[in-house]
């Protein structure tokens, strides 16, 4: 009863003070509330992207137009009990709180039944239920706006500390590094045709960027054995096949046993899991 009582001052302060609506309409979706008044929030939704103005009239004429259910009188009841415009925002946040905690009831029942089938995999079971964490989490981060020279004021503070231009972690390929200031937060594509150095492009990166933080190579295709070769030829300098072969001579023994060393430093994993798809390879990524 009393998160109805909420819903009612919520949409009777839409309804009744003009800019009621744009405080509350980054934190509320018309799911968060029940029953009739959510075909109300809905109306509102739609008449302020028609670019009219929201009150009892606009709102009313487009539940009329929806073929709506819902009278003009049950919608002017809610205007009986309106709460300060002040806090409209603390009541929108108790509405999305409840309404989170509502779709974590249902996403346990979801889990339990889905579980229980013999057809899903364990996988398949954990994606659909990151996805569903994931975009709740990011329903409820609380984003406000941030005056434009405080964020230029961050940024020259966090460029004054980027030596020689580097903006992420040096991939160690210095034509590179000094085109694109190293590896940054996102996703960095390769592509070429076949035997053109992909893996070892990839291999030596992932070596340099390990010097800077922990690192993890998935390979899809190629074994963790080869991988490990790849990473020793790089830091070696001698070719895959010598390697393999032990086929070294001794002006590059020092050149070799310098490499284990190093390899022994390396915080540096493979993980080879044979036909990895990418629902698989997001919940290796997030533990």
């Amino acid at each position: 009863m009393r998160h109805e009582k909420i819903e009612i001052i919520v949409l009777g302060s839409i309804l009744m003070e003009k800019g009621a609506y744009h405080v509350v309409s980054g934190i509320l979706q018309p799911d968060y509330f029940t029953g009739w008044h959510e075909e109300v929030y809905t109306a509102i939704v739609e008449v302020n992207a028609d670019g009219k103005p929201i009150d009892l009239l606009t709102v009313c004429e487009k539940l009329k137009a929806k073929r709506s259910n819902v009278k003009a009188f049950d919608v002017a009841s809610l205007t009986n009990k309106l709460g300060s415009s002040a806090n409209i925002e603390a009541h929108a946040w108790i509405l999305k709180n409840r309404a989170i905690k509502r779709e974590l009831e249902l996403m346990g029942l979801m889990i339990a039944q889905e579980a229980d089938k013999d057809n899903v995999s364990v996988n398949e079971l954990l994606d659909k239920v990151q996805q569903r964490v994931n975009a709740m989490t990011t329903s409820f981060e609380q984003v406000k706006p941030e005056r434009l020279a405080t964020i230029m004021n961050r940024e020259l503070a966090e460029r004054s500390t980027r030596e020689g231009g580097m903006l992420g972690v040096p991939t160690g390929l210095h034509k590179w590094d000094k085109a694109i200031g190293g590896l940054y937060t996102g996703v960095h594509v390769v592509a070429a045709r076949p035997a053109m150095g992909k893996t070892a492009f990839a291999v030596s990166i992932a070596v340099n960027a390990c010097r800077e933080l922990p690192v993890c190579f998935w390979s899809g295709e190629m074994i963790r054995d080869k991988i490990a070769l790849r990473v020793e030829s790089y830091l070696s300098g001698i070719q895959t096949e010598r390697l393999r072969l032990n086929r070294i001579n001794d002006s590059e023994r020092m050149k070799y046993d310098q490499a284990h060393v190093t390899m022994q430093d390396l915080d540096f994993e493979v993980d080879d899991t044979p036909s990895i798809n990418f629902a698989q390879l997001r919940i290796k990524c997030l533990k």
